[in-house]
Order: C-alpha cells, then sequence, then structure tokens
C-alpha cells in the first residue's frame, strides 16, 4: 500500500493570497500567493516522515464545465480573481512542477472533481490518500482510505471518518445532500429557500439523504413542509451541482503521479527571481561544478599571472592562476599572500583579515561579492552559489575559484559608471577597514559584566517573587498561556488583542495596561532585565576572548540603504533607551594606557534631508547653527520660536523624523496621540511652510515609479518595483521607500566615507589609535592617552568633511575610558 497526497491548487493559493502580506518580487512581481502556496506544499509534503509515492496538483480552468452548462447560474455571483492573484497562478504551477507534483486541469471540469476521480483511483488500487484543501466540499470524499487535510489558518485539521460523524453526526457522503438542501451561496448553489445548515443535517440525519426526505415531503408539517415541497426542484438541482464528479476524463494510471521530489534547479531559479531567500536557503546543497578534489597543490614556484582568483575557505586558501586551480596548506597560503599579487576574490575582508593575523598586507584586492550587491542590493547577503545559479547559469555547493574569472567579467559588464566609482572609492577601501576593526576587537571587562549579571539575576529573583504575590500563585511568567490566563482572567484586566491561539500578552498590550494593576509594571520589568541578562550580558560574554575583547563580524552587502550591519555579536544593538541598558556600556573599556574617542555625527538624515530638498529654510536653519525642531515647531504652529513650548517641540521633532520615513498621518497620529485629522493638519502645515522638501518627495516618486529606483547623493541605487505595483498597500510602501532610501542611504555612505578617512588620517599621522566600532552613525575610536587629543581632532576633521554639503555635518564628540564615560563628555 502507497501513499498519495493531492492538492487543491486554486484552494490553496487563493487561501495563501488572503493569509500572507503583500509581498513582491525584484521585478515587482506580486508573490505572497506564491510565497505561502509553497509554505503550505512543503509542510504537507514532510507530514509523512518520507516522502510520498504519488503527489499531484490540480488546477480548474477558465472554461466552463459541466456544471456551467447544465446551470447558468452555478457561481454567477462570484467576482472574478483579483489581478495581483492572477498573476501568480502561472507561477504557482510553475514552481508545482519544480516541487515534484504532476500538475492536472482538465477542460469541463474543477479541480474537486479531479480531486475526487484520483482519490478514488488511488482508494480503489489500496493506496492511502491524503487531499490538501481550504475548501470543506472536499469532505464528501473522505472514507477509510481517504483523509482531507484542510488547511486553516492557524493549523491543518484532519478530517476522517470519524471527525466527519463527530462533527455532523453524519457519513460523508450524505454531506452532499445536506449541502443540496442549504445551499451554498459562494457557488450560487441556491438549495432550498428558508432552510439551513443546521435543519439540512437534521432532516438527512432523520430520513438518511435528499431521496428519504422527499419520500415523506408530503407528510412533514408545517412551514418546513411547505419549503420543501416548494423548494424540489431546487433541491435535486443542487445535489447535481454539489455532488463531485469521480470519474472526470483524467490519466487513472498510479504511474503517471509519481512523486518526482525536489527539481533543485529548477527551484533556485525560481527563488531567485522571485526574491525568496527562506526558501532558496531550505534548498540544502546541490551538486558541485567543479569540487574540491580536482585543485592542485601549490608548486614551489608561483606561476605567472597579472590576476589571482582568491576564496578563503576555513583554514584553506584556493586561488586560480592561469588554466589552473590550487588550494594551499597554512606555509603556502602564507607564500602566496605575501607575493604582492592583483587578488580577486568573493570576499576580500576575510582574506585581507587573514592576510593581517599573519602580519601580511596585500595589494590590490578586489571583492566581487560587494560588487554584486551593489548591482542589484535587492539581493542583499546573497551566496556565492546563488549569483552563480541566476548569474551563470552554474549551480555550486561550494565556492568555485575556477568560477571567479566568468564571475567577475559579467559583473563588470553590468557595472555603470556610478556603480564602480562607489565601489573604487567607498565599498573596497572600506573593507579593509572592517577587517583591521575586526581583527583588533573591541575591549570589555568581564569580571564588571558578570557583577552586574549577578546583580540583575537577584533583581529578575525579586520581581519575580512580587509578580507571584500580587497573582496570588507562581506561575511560568514568560508562558504566554499562563501569563494571559493571571491578567486576563484571574484579574479580569481588560485584553485588547487576542489571538487564535489565546491572548495576546505583548509589549504592547502590557503598556496599555500599566495603570490598571500593579502587578503588570512589574513584568515588564521582568522581560527588560531578564533580556539585559540573557541576551546582552550572558550572552556577550560568551564571546569574550582570551585578551579580553570581543570580535564582531561588520556585513557590508546585508542592507538595502548601504548601511552596515554587525553580527556574532552584533554590537549595533547594545540598548541606550533605558538607564539599565546604557550601563552596558561601561564594560566597554579601552585597554591599558588608552581611552575611548567616541563621535556621532548630529541630526545627520535631517542635514541630508535639508542637502537633497534645497528647501531655504530648512537649509538655514543648519547654517545658522539653530535648534532645527524649534523652528520646525515655529513653522507648523505659525509662533516665534521663543513661544515654542516643549511638547510643541517634542510634537516637531516627531513631524521631522515622520516626514524621513514617509510617515502617513495615521501612523504620525498613534505617534503624537492625537486625531488622525490633526496629525494630517500638521504633515500639511510641515510641507506648506517648507516646499523644497514636498517637491522633493514628489519628485523622488516621481524618480523611482520611472526609473524603477531611487540613488543616494553618491549614486547607490536601491531598485522600488513595488511602487508600481496595483496593490495599494504594496504602492504605498514603495514611495516610502522611494522617499527614505535616499536619506538613510546617503547617511550610510557618508559613515563609511568618514571611516575610510579618519582611517587613512590616523595612520598618515603616526598615530597608534584605531577604530573599534561603527554604530550607524557613531564612530569609537581607542588612542593611546598622550594621543587623545589629537586624535579626537582628525576623528572630528574626518566625520565633519566626509563631503561638501549644503549644510554644516556636525558631531557630538566626547572621551572617556569606557563607552559610557565617552558618551557622557
Amino acid at each position: 500500500m502507497g501513499t498519495a497526497i493531492i492538492f487543491d491548487g486554486n484552494s490553496i493559493l487563493n487561501r495563501a493570497f488572503y493569509g500572507v502580506r503583500p509581498l513582491s518580487a525584484p521585478d515587482g512581481t506580486p508573490t505572497n500567493a506564491v510565497y505561502g502556496f509553497v509554505n503550505i506544499i512543503k509542510k504537507e509534503l514532510s507530514r509523512f516522515g518520507v516522502s510520498p509515492d504519488y503527489a499531484a496538483i490540480a488546477f480548474d480552468r477558465k472554461e466552463k464545465t459541466f456544471r456551467h452548462l447544465a446551470c447558468e447560474s452555478y457561481k454567477a455571483t462570484r467576482k472574478g480573481m483579483p489581478e495581483d492573484l492572477a498573476v501568480q497562478l502561472p507561477i504557482a504551477k510553475e514552481v508545482s512542477e519544480a516541487l515534484g507534483l504532476t500538475v492536472i486541469e482538465c477542460v469541463g471540469y474543477e479541480a474537486d472533481d479531479i480531486l475526487g476521480t484520483l482519490s478514488d483511483m488511488f482508494c480503489k488500487n489500496g493506496d492511502k490518500c491524503f487531499i490538501v484543501t481550504g475548501d470543506r466540499d472536499s469532505f464528501q470524499l473522505v472514507n477509510d482510505c481517504v483523509t482531507v487535510l484542510l488547511a486553516a489558518n492557524d493549523e491543518t485539521k484532519i478530517v476522517d471518518p470519524d471527525f466527519i460523524r463527530e462533527k455532523y453526526s453524519l457519513a460523508p457522503k450524505q454531506l452532499i445532500d445536506v449541502k443540496s438542501l442549504m445551499g451554498d451561496s459562494s457557488d450560487n448553489i441556491k438549495g432550498v429557500p428558508g432552510i439551513g445548515e443546521k435543519g439540512a443535517i437534521k432532516l438527512i440525519a432523520e430520513y438518511g439523504s435528499l431521496d428519504g426526505v422527499y419520500e415523506h415531503a408530503d407528510s412533514i408539517k408545517g412551514s418546513l413542509g411547505e419549503k420543501l415541497r416548494a423548494g424540489k426542484e431546487s433541491a435535486f438541482e443542487s445535489r447535481f451541482l454539489a455532488e463531485i464528479c469521480l470519474a472526470a476524463p483524467i490519466d487513472t494510471d498510479a504511474e503517471s503521479y509519481k512523486y518526482l521530489g525536489d527539481d533543485i534547479p529548477a527551484l533556485r531559479a525560481i527563488y531567485t527571481k522571485l526574491g525568496f531567500k527562506k526558501h532558496l536557503d531550505a534548498l540544502g546543497e546541490s551538486i558541485p561544478a567543479f569540487t574540491h578534489s580536482e585543485y592542485l597543490p601549490l608548486p614551489e614556484v608561483i606561476p605567472e599571472g597579472k590576476k589571482v582568483y582568491i576564496h578563503r575557505e576555513g583554514g584553506c586558501v584556493f586561488a586560480k592562476i592561469g588554466d589552473s586551480c590550487y588550494k594551499t596548506d597554512e606555509e603556502d597560503s602564507d607564500r602566496l599572500l605575501a607575493s604582492n599579487r592583483h587578488f580577486i576574490c568573493w570576499s576580500a575582508k576575510e582574506v585581507v583579515r587573514l592576510a593581517m593575523s599573519k602580519g601580511i598586507t596585500l595589494g590590490r584586492t578586489d571583492d566581487l561579492s560587494i560588487l554584486s550587491y551593489l548591482i542589484s542590493p535587492a539581493d542583499n547577503g546573497i551566496s556565492f552559489d546563488r549569483v552563480c545559479s541566476s548569474l551563470l547559469d552554474v549551480n555550486v555547493s561550494e565556492t568555485d575559484v575556477a568560477l571567479f574569472e566568468r564571475l567577475e567579467q559579467k559583473l563588470l559588464g553590468d557595472a555603470d559608471e556610478d556603480i564602480m566609482r562607489l565601489y573604487t572609492e567607498i565599498e573596497l577601501p572600506l573593507c579593509f577597514v572592517l577587517a583591521e576593526m575586526e581583527e583588533l576587537g573591541f575591549g570589555v571587562s568581564r569580571d564588571e559584566m558578570q557583577s552586574f549579571s549577578d546583580a540583575l539575576d537577584l533583581t529578575i529573583k525579586q520581581t519575580e517573587q512580587a509578580i507571584y504575590a500580587l497573582a496570588g500563585e507562581e506561575f511560568n511568567i514568560n508562558s504566554t498561556k499562563q501569563l494571559g490566563h493571571i491578567l486576563f482572567e484571574k484579574l479580569s484586566l481588560p485584553h485588547f488583542k487576542k489571538t487564535k491561539s489565546g491572548y495576546s500578552t505583548d509589549v504592547s498590550v502590557l503598556e496599555k495596561l500599566e495603570h490598571y494593576h500593579p502587578i503588570v509594571p512589574l513584568i515588564l520589568e521582568y522581560r527588560k532585565d531578564a533580556k539585559l541578562k540573557n541576551t546582552y550580558c550572558d550572552g556577550l560574554m560568551g564571546q569574550i576572548d582570551e585578551s579580553g575583547r570581543i570580535h564582531t563580524t561588520f556585513k557590508q552587502t546585508q542592507t538595502l540603504t548601504g548601511r552596515l550591519s554587525s553580527a556574532e555579536p552584533n554590537l549595533q544593538n547594545i540598548p541606550v533607551r533605558n538607564e539599565k541598558g546604557r550601563e552596558l556600556r561601561r564594560f566597554f573599556v579601552a585597554r591599558e594606557g588608552c581611552v575611548l574617542i567616541d563621535a556621532d555625527y548630529s541630526q545627520i538624515e535631517l542635514r541630508v534631508l535639508a542637502h537633497v530638498s534645497d528647501d531655504d529654510t530648512f537649509r538655514q536653519a543648519f547654517i545658522n547653527g539653530e535648534d532645527i525642531h524649534r523652528i520646525t515647531a515655529s513653522q507648523v504652529f505659525g509662533l516665534p520660536p521663543e513661544f515654542v513650548t516643549s511638547d510643541m517641540r517634542k510634537k516637531a521633532k516627531t513631524v521631522n523624523f515622520g516626514i524621513i520615513y514617509g510617515m502617513g498621518d495615521y501612523s504620525l497620529s498613534q505617534d503624537l496621540h492625537v486625531s488622525r485629522r490633526e496629525a494630517a493638519e500638521y504633515i500639511e502645515s510641515y510641507l506648506s511652510k517648507y516646499p523644497g522638501v514636498r517637491d522633493y518627495m514628489e519628485s523622488v516618486k516621481t524618480e523611482a515609479k520611472e526609473k524603477g529606483y531611487v540613488t543616494t547623493v553618491f549614486g547607490r541605487r536601491r531598485y522600488v518595483p513595488e511602487i508600481n505595483s496595483k496593490n495599494a498597500n504594496i504602492r504605498a510602501f514603495g514611495e516610502r521607500v522611494a522617499m527614505n532610501t535616499p536619506i538613510q542611504g546617503t547617511a550610510a555612505d557618508l559613515i563609511k566615507i568618514a571611516m575610510i578617512r579618519a582611517s587613512r588620517m590616523l595612520a598618515e599621522a603616526g598615530l597608534e589609535a584605531k577604530l573599534v566600532l561603527q554604530i550607524h552613525d557613531e564612530l569609537i575610536v581607542e588612542a593611546p592617552i598622550h594621543e587623545a587629543e589629537k586624535a579626537k581632532l582628525i576623528l572630528c576633521e574626518a566625520m565633519q568633511g566626509a563631503a561638501d554639503m549644503a549644510v554644516p555635518l556636525t558631531t557630538d564628540i566626547g572621551i572617556g575610558k569606557s563607552w559610557f564615560d565617552a558618551k557622557q563628555d
């Protein structure tokens, strides 16, 4: 006995479309339905632990079916498929085939009829058959060897004969007759007017079938009998429409539906085109085109060659010189790195760090991963094998240096002048700076951090006891279910948000409840302290090396705006918004005899907005060194600056930053706790007082719609296919991206330029001072005490002179033994 699984294609795709938030591919094609569709199919295929023997998927066709021809009113009230869903239907069929399913359609018949015919065939063959659908019509097909897997929003329901008996007290086949009486408004099946589901179930349970009901119809008294007699013709027509056909003219040879498994190359191509990074990651390895077993040992005399294509993998270095590929051991890699060749890498930073750890300074080095990222930032962080798959039509499971030469030529052919300028002047020099920062690391006082962790542990235990006392019992505070029971059932607090799985206890809910009961602030405090201890203190201490330093990894190709990110550990997300979180900065310290110099740009994104918008009032405020939020409040509220209150300034600050991020009146009203109308008036007043900003916002949206992308001041490009979507939500997202990216991206470019300048200027001045960390708009330098003042001036000059802008780039700068002290200076 084998196992067969049949999918109801249209039903699953439709459910995914309405259940997954709007998504789009890099070219703007809507993809949310296909994304959810793949999730459901993969989930159900893995349900059996082993692959099913047979797998098929049925789709409806556009042509009229035998039901439409027999009854013109059948499904006549149904609206057409939304356009954003319709464009995903052919993609769903393509991905179904790549997932190993046999795609089947039948002219004149519906997908339900295909499901019925196939399930009947598998059942007669003695196979166990599963039907995956979101449509309850398939319940009539259930029997001892056919099970329906009903795809619901929360979880898949297993519908077998026991389920049907328990829910309806009927046999599955009797559900056809129930629908004959109650009808189905979604399919425009009329049934018997005036009889609903409960009445229909009761009648079929009593008389056994529709025929049985009408055999006794004359003896059924009252209005029920009258309805039945008047609706007899409609009832039997409805049964004809409701009954799934088990004899659709399709191939009924089970071997035609053998499960084929994943077609990895096809899936890789589809997922890459659609931008499905999660699904790409899940594919695992494919067959390598060029395995490491074919690499030669590096000869004593390194072959001549203008370029060396090189890749570091673990402790080995692989290289292509001329027509030969080589694998080096540690000694040979030293010889190769010290050979002063022109190296072409996938990730130059990794090779530079390796050379740096050996005291070797590399000459000219290029990085194909950065070039690929600049050309197509939507594929941020994309792996080498995916780039080869999408650009070279080659599938590899390991980095193959033999492909580097072909990839370089392809990327250089795709790169225009702006991209090459960004590459050569910003991103490539930066990778050397980042390699040095990663190798140096950042000092941490383990003992002080441990003491802080111990103190937090004591506070957490005390808070736990206080929570238990107020709750009147001990419970698992980290359990959403148990906490929900305490708050909303035992203490009867209002539940503002309830999910399908129970009460929501997320931070937004708890913050609304803070004033309802003293237990709530304690729970919020408990969560903050627990995260501070577990995620930050204990997590960071595990990353400290023997020399007392933490070495983060900076990612150059992870964001669409050009910002750097930090990982393993992430030092850019050290909490600073609460007092206890800020304490963590005390434990990041300079080495003995050194201090930390901390500098960050002041209001950099607003300054960039003043530059790109060319608004006179906005620019002049920065040029004059005025308080931009006070000036904005003065403009928006129509008052002299000296009459602006702190509350007005706070609102103006929110509006200033809201404009940058394309915030609409609804979001602004939520942030300011004002009506939507009032928020809209603030925005309108702001834009009328700063007409240059209004013109900029409109022009950048127009540019994005026409070109398909926006650029930063330095030419960094971000494609915005969403802006031309016919889906209003996706289009609104695209407009926000178009307005914000040039601002945030330019700010990211500026800090990168400042890092390159600072590193070079410190070295040219003969100082030992080095950059140790970047946190978005903030730079930290570690310097010997006797160099501190000079290094401070250099850092300030490097940041303020990063570019010739229409407004001054000012910095806040301080010096201290710890990060905390330097920030407070």
